[in-house]
């Protein structure tokens, strides 16, 4: 599925009439799992992702 910018993309919905879903992901699985789905239904969607799961080399995670 190709990137768009943020306002094309609601140019597009206003236009069309169809809402975009925004989907927030905490790891890398969840925002995957969304992406697939997405592109399997070839709809459009906004994808948010939390980095503070991710390993950093300043911090261990338990």
């Amino acid at each position: 599925m190709p990137k768009v910018t943020f306002a094309r993309l609601m140019e597009d919905a206003e236009r069309r009439g169809y809402a975009v879903g925004y989907f927030e992901s905490w790891n890398m699985e969840s925002l995957l799992a969304v992406a697939d789905a997405a592109d399997a239904a070839r709809s459009p969607v906004i994808l948010g992702f939390s980095g503070i799961a991710l390993p950093r080399k300043d911090r261990v995670m338990p």
